[in-house]
């Protein structure tokens, strides 16, 4: 039987004795695991009348987060606006 070319990265995440289904299952676990994952970047950001936002929102220096009148973030009891401390000058508007 001819062996099969298998770079050393492969072999060292791949061990012989994990089965084909076994290794289609951690791939897509990976893969899911970090689309849920997936970082919140901050940004300027504006919720407008009607608009119901259910994530958190994160402001970085200089930024401004607007929820206009009959606009809504609410995120079930956590943060609504994440901030770190050294963040300066950040303005959140409330109508």
């Amino acid at each position: 039987m001819p062996m099969s070319f298998q770079p050393a990265a492969v072999r060292s995440i791949w061990p012989g004795n994990l089965s084909r289904p076994w290794r289609i299952l951690l791939c897509s676990a990976l893969v899911l695991s970090t689309g849920i994952s997936t970082p919140v970047y901050a940004t300027s950001f504006t919720i407008v009348d009607g608009q119901v936002v259910t994530t958190g929102q994160s402001l970085l220096t200089g930024e401004t987060g607007t929820i206009e009148a009959g606009g809504q973030l609410n995120t079930g009891g956590n943060i609504a606006i994440f901030g770190n401390s050294g963040q300066n000058n950040v303005t959140v508007i409330n109508n």
